[in-house]
């Protein structure tokens, strides 16, 4: 039985006590307690692994977060600590790697050839996480739509949704999904209003116009949701203001202005984005050929310059994301080459950083779209055309860096003035679409799952309990992930990642170095001689507690290591020893009640063997830290210390408990067998052993380790068939060399 630990507890209070007398007298920030965790993890596979994903609640210790590759026999480390006053309670963090990368599909066709308007604009909206609408206008100036969902895994016909003539020249499509199922879309027509058109309960309403004539400038609509009952449309007006509409439970506004006239250039570009539902953040080139913002956070803000003058390429696209709501970064083409710059609200006072390249100069197309995607809240995708036509992509991941950018398409995929539209339906999944010389709708997807990953999540609590420091580590059949250390204040856990693959003590064979008689012979031939006898005064004498035929399963065991590690041949008879006087069977005795070990593991099986034991390890009496389930035991204590011996090319003797009673009197009902070998697989364990009771069979123990919530179910096989009889859990014992004075019988 274990209690909970409350010294970090009284060390916070005291800290926080002195820190509250410190605080009002100095206004000093009060200090957290020290805890501190370092991940080391180490890939000894023959494949990188990639950064997908993490989170922490804590603190990253600064230039120690999750680095974005782990090459081939590489090993890198990650710190996490309380940071602030405000974390006060557990640290806890977890991370995500795929083993090697997802690769992108071939690129294929979803629309008939000329289908689409030359310099026609393309839209995609995700609806629900199992469908894409992608939209594009035609030549004779009609929208038209394909859509694709998981259940018909195919895409669909084209279908119109706005008829010919709807759409005028140049006239830019875009829209949003601000509730599951919903769609707006928005559009240009000749005369240059703003059109619209909804989908909603698995129909389109009537087109109708939210602007009058000559409301926007050809090329560019921007359109936002703050939240699923508001939309906002941002265009620039033929004076080169930046206008909005906006639906708000219903009414649309009429045009508003929020900038002054001539403020974007003649070619500006422009984009929208909400990082949160209270902000709205609006981009476009300015007439100095940089990059100007206006926001809006409960009013209007800017106009406020964030790149130099001359910093844009007339004619460049833009496009911007948010990582998270203090995050904003905005991409756009200069010198041949993608740029970008960003802003963090809580880093130098949301000062716009200076730009940087993603790509070599003069290795991107002038006019190429540039779109960009955070599909998670630490990844960032960026696509655009190079001069050949190829379709380019680049990412970014938090904790690393900007991967050198990489073709999903061959050269001249696309055509010179095309436009590219990308989504991310769920988080593991992107699609992206552009138009081909042909007039034709392109896509190619990419999607992490179909890429084996791991999980590590580990936990430095406040508070002591039972558990301490936990960890949890998750990895694909056919790779071994597993940790070492990782507990105290400043716990160092070492993760290792390798491929699957059986693991035996060398030198060691079943065959060889086990007994050739069986544990169960004493019983089968009723051969009963005194185990454990005890003396009572007259007239009782001696009276025997144990015989041999309830088996020396133990001293067996330890027999056999004591042989294996002398080097020497085990007796080689085919029967057990039937009379108390052979030296083999007073050397078993002997060794069968070291096995027990009275003072140490011994009473596992007593404690174990109890009805009210937990099986599962969730409950009152767990969360209380009166008793740990009987699956933590397996996952979390003894396997490892069996996996720990293996490693270390050492036998590993446990106890099998198979037995549920209160009855001491039972223990006898429970085993001892000899683990020599092991395979780790995913969640997957099987452990290979020397039973003394099936001398002449290949036993294996096998259970999943990937669920403490539940009871784990350990199987047993004999020979490769499933043996039903139960075994509830079991732990290692501690072995002990026999002493000097005890003779191993030749």
């Amino acid at each position: 039985m274990r209690y909970f630990n409350l010294t970090r507890l009284y060390l916070c209070l005291g800290v926080l006590a002195v820190g509250g007398v410190l605080m009002g007298a100095t206004h000093a920030e009060p200090m957290v307690p020290p805890r501190t965790t370092t991940v080391y993890l180490h890939n000894k596979t023959d494949q990188t692994l990639y950064l997908t994903n993490y989170a922490l609640k804590g603190d990253w210790t600064p230039n120690l977060k999750p680095v974005a590759e782990i090459k081939p026999g590489q090993e890198h480390y990650w710190k996490s600590e309380p940071g602030g006053v405000g974390n006060l309670g557990d640290i806890s963090g977890n991370v995500r790697y795929s083993i090697g990368n997802a690769t992108w599909n071939k690129p294929f066709s979803i629309s008939p050839v000329n289908a689409v308007r030359p310099q026609g604009d393309l839209l995609t909206i995700s609806r629900n996480p199992d469908q894409i609408d992608v939209f594009y206008i035609t030549p004779d100036g009609s929208i038209n739509s394909v859509w694709w969902n998981t259940k018909e895994n195919k895409w669909s016909a084209p279908y119109n949704v706005a008829p010919a003539g709807a759409a005028g020249e140049g006239s830019p499509i875009s829209g949003i999904s601000r509730a599951a199922g919903h769609m707006d879309i928005f559009w240009l027509t000749a005369k240059g209003e703003i059109a619209t058109r909804a989908f909603a309960q698995n129909k389109w309403g009537t087109s109708f116009h939210i602007a009058g004539p000559n409301t926007a400038r050809k090329g560019n609509l921007a359109v936002v949701t703050r939240h699923k009952e508001s939309i906002d449309v941002y265009f620039i007006g033929n004076d080169a203001a930046i206008y909005s509409c906006t639906w708000d439970r219903g009414a649309w506004t009429k045009p508003i202005s929020h900038t002054p006239a001539k403020s974007a250039s003649t070619t500006s570009s422009l984009t929208a984005i909400t990082r949160t539902k209270d902000e709205v953040h609006v981009f476009y080139v300015n007439q100095d050929s940089a990059i100007s913002t206006v926001w809006w956070r409960g009013k209007w803000n800017g106009p406020t310059q964030i790149t130099e003058r001359m910093s844009v390429v007339l004619g460049s696209r833009l496009d911007a994301v948010a990582l998270n709501p203090k995050h904003l970064a905005v991409f756009w083409v200069k010198s041949g080459a993608v740029f970008t710059s960003y802003s963090v609200a809580d880093k130098d006072g949301g000062k716009w950083q200076a730009p940087y390249p993603l790509t070599p100069e003069k290795s991107v197309e002038r006019t190429s779209p540039i779109v960009a995607l955070n599909r998670t809240s630490t990844q960032i995708d960026v696509f655009w055309r190079s001069l050949d036509g190829t379709i380019m992509t680049c990412y970014f991941q938090s904790g690393g860096q900007w991967n050198k950018p990489f073709a999903i398409s061959s050269p001249g995929a696309s055509s010179e003035y095309f436009k590219m539209s990308v989504t991310s339906r769920v988080n593991h999944h992107v699609d992206v679409f552009w138009i081909d010389p042909k007039g034709s709708v392109i896509t190619n997807w990419w999607d992490s799952k179909v890429v084996p990953d791991i999980y590590i999540s580990w936990n430095n609590p406040l508070v002591d309990s039972q558990y301490k420091n936990t960890y949890h580590e998750q990895a694909p059949v056919g790779f071994s992930l597993s940790y070492t250390g990782g507990q105290g204040s400043h716990a160092k856990p070492k993760f290792v990642l390798e491929k699957s693959s059986k693991r035996v003590v060398s030198g060691f064979s079943r065959s060889v170095h086990g007994f050739k008689f069986a544990n169960t012979e004493w019983k089968t031939k009723k051969i009963k001689l005194p185990v454990v006898t005890l003396d009572f005064p007259k007239p009782f004498g001696k009276v025997d507690i144990t015989d041999s035929s309830k088996g020396l399963c133990g001293g067996m065991v330890y027999t056999v290591i004591d042989y294996f590690l002398a080097k020497q041949q085990i007796p080689q008879t085919m029967v057990a020893p039937s009379s108390e006087s052979d030296p083999l069977f007073q050397y078993l005795k002997h060794r069968l009640m070291e096995s027990w070990d009275v003072t140490g593991t011994g009473p596992n099986y007593i404690k174990f063997m109890r009805h009210d034991y937990p099986d599962a390890d969730s409950g009152v009496v767990q969360g209380l830290g009166l008793m740990m389930g009987r699956s933590y035991i397996i996952a979390r204590e003894e396997w490892p210390k069996v996996k720990a011996d293996i490693d270390a090319n050492r036998l590993s003797p446990i106890g099998l408990v198979q037995t549920i009673s209160y009855s001491p009197a039972d223990i006898g009902k429970n085993h001892q067998v000899l683990v020599y070998g092991y395979q780790l697989s995913g969640p997957n364990v099987t452990l290979y052993y020397y039973d003394p009771s099936y001398p002449n069979d290949d036993l294996e123990l096998r259970f999943t380790i990937g669920n403490l919530s539940k009871r784990i179910d350990l199987q047993r096989f004999v020979s490769g068939k499933y043996d039903p009889k139960t075994i509830n859990t079991f732990f290692r014992t501690t072995y002990k060399p026999a002493p000097s004075s005890l003779i191993r019988p030749k």
